[in-house]
């Protein structure tokens, strides 16, 4: 049992029958202590395969989403950060992601500054101006889910590409979760009726669940998803993702400025040779199949540039056109 397993296939396989022994009950501390001694370190990528194994052994996403921080908890005395290819560029995708975490953590912090001098504040004290601090807070915390759809839409397509699908949805659901605790506090943030210890008490638990579940999401993108993304796209994909960002939005801070795309969706990817793909914000085509796909159209697209010239005119269109019945 004690002996080194070095040997990754080993170690996904070591790591599945332990989670599964979390699954059927026993306790968090006991797994993590046998983890500690049989797997001396693991990576992102072997968490991630362990997760898709377990899925495709039949597993729901349910079941590994329900115990997925449970998982974070026992495998982070194990986890070892993936050597990065090389230094990531301001404004990349992934310094995006990490700056926008580091403004998150910011926000979480002001906040739970403002509720630990809401629960110590006397009963006959007005909390308004504490409150009016955490809902400023909680507007900017809200800003996450334009960090959510860019991972989930941007990311996670490219992800699948390689196979990697299972611990997407499994994130993705967990996404789910965060919004909806975020939607509990924000109701929270602006009480009914109730009481004002009632009112103090629903708001401490909503903020505790939902921070949480923030900084627990936020571990899980910095040391699992991020580096293991880093290690399996490519930089085409990567621009592919750059080029898709900004229909999702920006959480907190903005883009940095110094990221040059591999590919860009403009001048460089029209002129791509026939066996490239042309990198568009939701999705890759051919040549072949951009020109094929025009000309098959129903009817004929002709563009005309800013000179006044035809500058594109399908293939379809330069062949004689029987008409349909019922037009001529």
């Amino acid at each position: 049992m004690s002996e080194l397993i070095d040997n990754k296939a080993n170690r996904i396989r070591v790591l599945k029958d332990i989670i599964k022994h979390l699954h059927a009950g026993n306790p968090a501390e006991a797994v993590q202590r046998q983890m500690r001694e049989i797997v001396k370190q693991t990576d992102a990528s072997e968490i991630m395969a362990m997760e898709q194994e377990l899925m495709a052994e039949g597993m729901l996403v349910e079941e590994v989403r329900s115990m997925c921080d449970l998982h974070s908890q026992v495998t982070r005395d194990v986890l070892v950060q993936i050597p990065t290819r090389k230094d990531i560029a301001p404004g990349h995708p992934i310094d995006t992601f990490r700056r926008e975490n580091e403004a998150l953590r910011g926000v979480i912090a002001l906040m739970q500054t403002g509720l630990a001098e809401l629960q110590a504040l006397p009963e006959t004290s007005d909390p308004a101006p504490i409150v009016l601090r955490l809902r400023q807070s909680f507007n900017d915390l809200m800003d996450i889910d334009k960090h959510y759809q860019r991972k989930e839409h941007a990311l996670f397509s490219c992800l699948e590409r390689h196979g990697i699908a299972g611990p997407s949805k499994v994130m993705w659901a967990e996404d789910d979760d965060v919004r909806s605790l975020l939607k509990q506090l924000g109701q929270c943030l602006h009480p009914g009726p109730a009481t004002t210890e009632e009112w103090r008490a629903a708001l401490l638990k909503a903020a505790s669940s939902a921070l949480k579940a923030v900084e627990e999401m936020i571990y899980k993108e910095e040391n699992i998803l991020l580096p293991m993304s880093l290690e399996t796209l490519s930089e085409d994909e990567w621009a592919e993702i750059w080029s898709a960002s900004p229909k999702y939005g920006w959480c907190i801070v903005e883009p940095r400025q110094g990221y040059v795309p591999a590919v860009s969706i403009t001048t460089e990817s029209i002129n791509v040779p026939h066996t490239g793909a042309l990198m568009l914000p939701t999705g890759n085509v051919s040549l072949e199949q951009l020109v094929g796909i025009f000309g098959t159209l129903p009817l004929d697209l002709t563009f005309v540039d800013a000179d006044d010239r035809v500058a594109f005119r399908p293939v379809g269109a330069l062949l004689p056109r029987r008409p349909a019945d019922g037009f001529r």
